[in-house]
């Protein structure tokens, strides 16, 4: 599109693309919560945004705040979950979630 792949990659950013949205997302629980219901989907969009920014320390203490106020997490849930460390390279907590989930009937 542009020959200087340096605007190139700017212009690429500023696209209005689920992903980009997601990754512009503000990721803060309280700000994110403030807008938004306490109820499985919403926690399941809040780790999808979570995974697309790479947040590898919220992850477990989301699914804790699901447990606490009485979600079960799906597997939509779990699924957000293995992205985020998969991403990342952390294999050992990918099979760390996939026997949680195991053990949970999914």
């Amino acid at each position: 599109m542009f020959e200087d792949p340096e605007l190139q990659e700017d212009v690429k950013d500023l696209m209005a693309t689920p992903e980009n949205m997601l990754r512009k997302l503000d990721v803060r629980f309280e700000q994110f919560f403030y807008q938004w219901d306490y109820t499985l989907e919403n926690f399941n969009f809040y780790l999808q945004a979570i995974s697309n920014q790479y947040w590898e320390d919220l992850v477990y203490t989301t699914l804790e705040k699901m447990k606490t106020i009485g979600l079960v997490p799906n597997e939509v849930t779990y699924t957000h979950m293995i992205a985020t460390y998969a991403w990342l390279g952390n294999v050992d907590k990918v099979e760390e979630i996939i026997k949680e989930a195991t053990y949970n009937g999914l």
